[in-house]
């Protein structure tokens, strides 16, 4: 039998296990061999390059590391492989949304073949690895799959905490941020008719918190408990309403999300302008730009906010260009 030099078991290591029952089920590998790490969900050896030194972590490393039961065999995935569990032995499975919460229509789920570009990992400034893996798509075009925090210490990559996420995959961005007492981990991805061309591509971004060693899905909620939201901003939208008058009234809609230390901000913008019909030739005519801001906190798990989304408020379906300062009070009824 031929054992590749690149192909490496991976351990589960409950946090429960001690330092010391984990070094034991080392000490045949002999006395230079560190410890495995502590208070990892897993944790699999890196690569060794020929000079004792280490190779550079590739997408088939963070596969075997976070994927339950994963080979890599003369190059390719093992083609009966196919990604059920994460390495903590939780099903992958699209994040549910609250029964009271707006939902979006039901998604056909299905296996995605796995490849090198199913894999998408970011540096944060810690030095620890964000990694997200595609191993399944719905229908309409999402990816879902395992996301990590992933550290690499010593000789080990070792997950510090993973979960399901499902969002766009293109031009993607992870970050992880501290706000208040807790850490959230923010995804940005984008949906594009034509990737060449910008203007077809609809980005958004989805929020996880993190719970312990575990990054779970959590909706945006008022003070009194009710949904507001799916932790899941959309970054641009456009809508066209006809007036009384008979002009068209266009809403051109912005957002982007920041932190600070105590909230997530959500910074939207509406730029609302009508045009006659009858007149093609004139330019559109400005009525109004409303800049907002929204602040999220973390209440222990939650994400809590007093102001509802700005699309909402602005009710764009009536042509309004005025806000409806009621509109989160009516969402906590």
């Amino acid at each position: 039998m031929v054992v590749f030099d690149w192909i490496y078991p991976v351990f589960m290591a409950p946090r429960r296990v001690s330092a010391l029952v984990v070094a034991a089920a080392l000490m045949g590998c002999g006395a230079s061999e560190p410890p495995a790490p502590t208070g990892a969900v897993c944790w699999s050896k890196r690569p060794r390059a020929p000079n004792g030194g280490f190779k550079p972590v590739r997408p088939t490393d963070w596969m075997n590391v976070m994927l339950k039961g994963f080979h890599w065999r003369r190059g390719e995935a093992d083609l009966d492989y196919q990604a059920h569990y994460d390495c903590s032995g939780e099903p992958i499975a699209d994040p549910p949304v609250p029964v009271q919460c707006p939902q979006d229509p039901a998604e056909e789920v299905r296996i995605a073949p796995l490849k090198e570009e199913s894999v998408i990992e970011r540096l944060v400034p810690t030095g620890e690895r964000l990694v997200w893996i595609i191993t399944h798509r719905l229908s309409n075009g999402d990816g879902l799959g395992p996301i990590a925090l992933i550290s690499l210490e010593n000789r080990f990559l070792s997950v510090q905490a993973i979960g399901d996420y499902r969002g766009r995959s293109e031009r993607v961005q992870m970050h992880l941020w501290t706000v208040g007492a807790g850490q959230v981990l923010v995804v940005e991805g984008e949906k594009c008719k034509n990737p060449k061309l910008p203007a077809t591509c609809r980005r958004e971004a989805r929020i996880l918190v993190r719970k312990g060693d575990r990054f779970v899905s959590r909706p945006i909620l008022n003070n009194r408990g009710g949904c507001i939201e799916p932790a899941q901003i959309e970054y641009s939208k456009k809508a066209n309403v006809s007036t009384e008058s008979g002009w068209i009234r266009h809403f051109s809609y912005n957002a982007s999300v920041s932190h600070d230390v105590r909230y997530l901000v959500v910074t939207e913008q509406i730029d609302i302008n009508d045009t006659d019909p009858s007149q093609s030739s004139m330019p559109p005519r400005h009525v109004r730009r409303v800049d907002t801001e929204r602040f999220i906190h973390l209440k222990g798990l939650n994400l809590i906010s007093r102001q509802g989304p700005l699309w909402r408020r602005m009710m764009p379906t009536r042509g309004s260009t005025e806000l409806d300062e009621d509109e989160t009070t009516e969402s906590e009824k």
